[in-house]
């Protein structure tokens, strides 16, 4: 299965848009795409997992302390979050 070259796919675009495109397709084929896709998901998965476990573990403690502090909760996630955010940016390898 070929995808549609990136003349088709401006064109359709802007067909269905009314606006130029400002992107391009920047892979060659379909193969390339399904295993970048596979990866970044696979990455993704592994980032979520992650994230709900250490959210589990924050309030298992704060459960356990019996103590919870609503802006320390907040910090840690929003800097837990932004990490996260960093991670997703950075390039494959």
């Amino acid at each position: 299965m070929t995808l549609l070259s990136e003349t088709k796919i401006e064109y359709y675009y802007k067909t269905a848009t009314g606006a130029v495109p400002k992107f391009t397709f920047p892979f060659s084929n379909r193969e390339e795409y399904v295993k970048w896709r596979t990866a970044w998901r696979s990455k993704y998965a592994d980032l979520s997992k992650e994230i709900r476990t250490n959210k589990q573990k924050r309030r298992d403690a704060a459960l356990e302390l019996k103590n919870i502090d609503i802006s320390e909760h907040w910090n840690t996630a929003h800097a837990e979050l932004q990490r996260c955010l960093a991670e997703l940016k950075k390039p494959s390898t």
